[in-house]
């Protein structure tokens, strides 16, 4: 969270920005806005330095988001080339015990899904 004070020395720097009409764009109900919470910060409004440390907080977490969704993506990558560097290993025997063990794995789930759905129809 930012300090209170630093919230105090960036509405100083601004209020003069404020006061010669730079902030806002020329005026209008923006430029009024942005001289109010100019005006708000420095006062040292209590709401603005929460609503400026939300928004860095907002930043921080999208920042975590794309940062974790790309580690995500290079895991996925990461497995990929160690599975292909292993089936390069495999031999023809090999490959046969595997389809032997996922049919065996297959023909042993349809048998309890047919036990459990006749034990539930009583």
């Amino acid at each position: 969270m930012a300090a209170p004070g630093a919230a105090g020395a960036a509405a100083a720097a601004a209020a003069p920005a404020a006061a010669a009409g730079a902030v806002g764009g020329g005026g209008g109900a923006g430029g009024a806005l942005a001289a109010a919470q100019a005006a708000a910060l420095a006062l040292g409004d209590p709401g603005a330095d929460r609503l400026a440390d939300l928004a860095q907080q907002r930043r921080d977490l999208a920042a975590q988001k794309k940062r974790i969704a790309q580690e995500i993506e290079n895991e996925k990558r990461k497995k990929q080339r160690v599975m292909n560097k292993a089936a390069k290993k495999l031999t023809d025997d090999d490959l046969y015990n595997i389809l032997g063990q996922r049919a065996q794995a297959k023909a042993k789930a349809i048998a309890a899904k047919a036990k459990a759905k006749a034990k539930a129809k009583g």
